[in-house]
């Protein structure tokens, strides 16, 4: 899952661009309805939505760090679905007997829903809303902890198609995209069929983004895309070129790409030209940020301690240290749609407002 972290799409973006000056980048991200999933999260503005270890829906709102099960009503005491429960009145309630994994957007929870490897139920709720509806029945299981991307009015996820084969006596899997239109609660398969590893999802207007694993060359790491019109898949990034020239997020005409130590770079689709816009002499973890801005962290050599963090401005060149609040907050990610930072993992995850921690910041020379 990527990233369990963090990524840099920009839809509806503008970008003027000098392959000599740093400081020509301008943008504009206004009005871009976009979200993916973080780890087993859906980070926003208002807080943090996630499954809970006890299958219920959490929330934990911005800049805190205790979090609630998803329901308003002051006289509910919460009991999970189970078979002597098998309907709960709470509305942070999962479904009983069935494997549910959850993502948020725009003041919605979607539910993806299983209790056999050959189907899932989806359903939604209104958050604060009367309860659950039921919107689709899709032919796959589904695979939301591989990554959950929301673009514009679509759901993408990953989901496989389970054949039996009664000559070997076992199931045998094939992955795909599927668009799920959340206007009309019909979808689409929007890839090729596959059998390798997904670890990421990205979406932009015209492709879907895939960092997978090859199954068959000990898990090496590469990255392709399925345009979603003609499925037609395409190898951008090979196996052996990924050592050293690692994704981490695409825009609609080039990526951002990381060389495993100290350099962060731009590439370009069309053209293949590229340029280097950060160069530490010293091991890195970056991040993969939305919006205008790459948040990166320094680490010993070894990797096991991080030393500082940083904050890249796209538009303006400028790098920030921001090392205090990285290390007390645990910064992980950056998102600049929903204007926060993110913090902690899994089920520690919470955010902080972007102008809390860039506030603190003091400008630096690369």
């Amino acid at each position: 899952m990527k990233k369990i972290v963090c990524f840099l799409i920009m839809f509806s973006m503008v970008f003027l661009v000098s392959c000599k000056e740093k400081t020509e980048f301008t943008g504009v991200a206004e009005g871009v309805r976009y979200s993916e999933t973080y780890q087993i999260c859906t980070a926003t503005k208002e807080g943090v939505f996630y499954k809970g270890s006890n299958d219920m829906v959490h929330f934990r709102p911005v800049a805190a760090r205790e979090d609630m099960i998803l329901c308003y009503d002051p006289n509910c005491v919460h009991e999970p679905a189970t078979d002597a429960n098998p309907d709960p009145t709470c509305k942070g309630a999962l479904f009983n007997g069935a494997y549910t994994n959850i993502a948020y957007y725009e003041g919605y929870i979607y539910y993806s829903v299983m209790d056999n490897v050959f189907e899932h139920d989806l359903y939604k709720m209104k958050v604060g809303g009367s309860g659950r509806e039921y919107i689709a029945t899709l032919p796959y299981r589904p695979d939301f902890l591989s990554g959950v991307v929301f673009y514009e009015d679509y759901m993408y996820y990953m989901v496989v198609e389970n054949v039996r084969n009664e000559e070997k006596g076992k199931l045998e899997g094939t992955y795909y995209i599927v668009e799920f239109d959340l206007l009309n609660n019909d979808y689409r398969i929007v890839s090729d069929g596959f059998t390798d590893y997904l670890s990421g999802l990205q979406v932009t207007k015209d492709y879907v983004y895939l960092w997978m694993a090859d199954a068959s060359k000990n898990n090496g790491l590469f990255m392709k895309r399925v345009h979603k019109d003609t499925c037609e898949p395409e190898i951008f990034i090979s196996v052996e070129d990924y050592k050293t020239h690692r994704s981490l997020a695409i825009y609609d005409d080039y990526y951002f790409y990381y060389d495993g130590h100290g350099e962060v770079g731009i590439k370009y689709f069309e053209s293949g030209e590229s340029e280097v816009l950060i160069d530490k002499d010293c091991s890195i973890i970056p991040d993969d940020s939305l919006g205008n801005g790459l948040f990166y962290r320094t680490v010993t050599d070894d990797g096991m301690t991080v030393t500082g963090g940083f904050f890249y401005d796209l538009i303006t060149g400028e790098t920030l240290d921001i090392t205090e609040k990285t290390l007390e907050l645990d910064i992980r990610s950056y998102d600049g749609y929903e204007g926060i930072f993110i913090c902690g993992v899994l089920h520690s995850t919470f955010v902080v407002p972007e102008e809390e921690i860039l506030a603190t910041g003091k400008v630096v020379s690369e």
